[in-house]
């Protein structure tokens, strides 16, 4: 089993038990891009959360935090990203609100 597959068990062991389990802040970044490129955004800000709590000067969490909040957004008002990494107009489509 990979490092970061061994992070995501821990890390969900962690959310089912209601345990504080110490993360490295590269652990809890790794978490978070898992679960963003799986569009599980909901645990990818709890990720980005609890580790903010455990690291809350981290500037690549306080970034990745920024990331996630302009996915919601755009998502927020009826846009589909395709590419999370490499948005441009030919990669959104725009759905009515």
């Amino acid at each position: 089993m990979s490092s970061l597959n061994n992070s995501i068990s821990k890390f969900e062991e962690m959310l089912k038990t209601n345990s504080v389990f110490y993360f490295d802040s590269s652990d809890f970044i790794n978490i978070s891009h898992h679960y963003i490129d799986k569009a599980n955004f909901s645990l990818a800000e709890k990720s980005i959360k609890l580790g903010l709590e455990q690291h809350p000067k981290n500037i690549d969490l306080m970034l990745l935090k920024s990331e996630l909040l302009g996915i919601l957004l755009l998502i927020s008002y009826g846009f589909i990203i395709k590419d999370l990494y490499s948005v441009d107009e030919t990669k959104l489509l725009i759905l009515p609100l």
